[in-house]
């Protein structure tokens, strides 16, 4: 791996992106394997709360609202369900809205692109956006820990919003 390549590799999870000079969206090869969302500024992990409650950052606990799956692709969107049945959706779209996780949504803002994140600290993250505003980035409200809820920022460099995303076997 060389270059704007970079790939994680664990047991039955691929994630493998490729960034050219011409575009910066990876592209994604993502297997049926819940993973954790690790956010690079603190380590803590994305945990859906009780449905339709703002996702939070937490220590690991290894429970199902701490994995989540990538279901679709970068050029449509991906839908993230955490492996206890919920989907992560944004209250708004806009900067300042506020990420959640339900079983049953209460609006459409449930599709999300990866892009590369320009934070030079956490350069091999990458940064969550709604797929219908891609100039806007889950960051993690009021700094890095646990207990942080997640919306939507404007800086694509800040340093809350790099994630990564780690198989079980890796983590535990």
């Amino acid at each position: 791996i060389h270059g704007h390549e970079a790939a994680v590799v664990a047991g039955a999870f691929v994630l493998l992106a490729r960034v050219t000079q011409a575009h910066d969206q990876p592209a994604f090869l993502l297997l049926t394997k819940h993973s954790l969302e690790q956010v690079g500024n603190g380590g803590a992990v994305v945990e859906a709360q009780n449905d339709g409650e703002e996702v939070k950052t937490a220590a690991l606990t290894a429970t199902d609202d701490q994995f989540w799956k990538f279901v679709g692709d970068n050029a449509n969107g991906f839908q993230v369900v955490s492996r206890s049945g919920k989907m992560l959706y944004a209250s708004s779209t806009a900067k300042n809205g506020m990420l959640h996780a339900a079983a049953t949504p209460t609006n459409s803002n449930t599709t999300f692109v990866v892009q590369t994140t320009t934070n030079t600290t956490y350069a091999d993250g990458f940064v969550l956006s709604p797929k219908q505003n891609t100039a806007v980035y889950m960051n993690q409200w009021g700094g890095a820990g646990t207990g942080k809820s997640l919306g939507l920022w404007d800086d694509r460099a800040d340093e809350n919003q790099p994630f990564r995303l780690v198989s079980e076997a890796d983590y535990l």
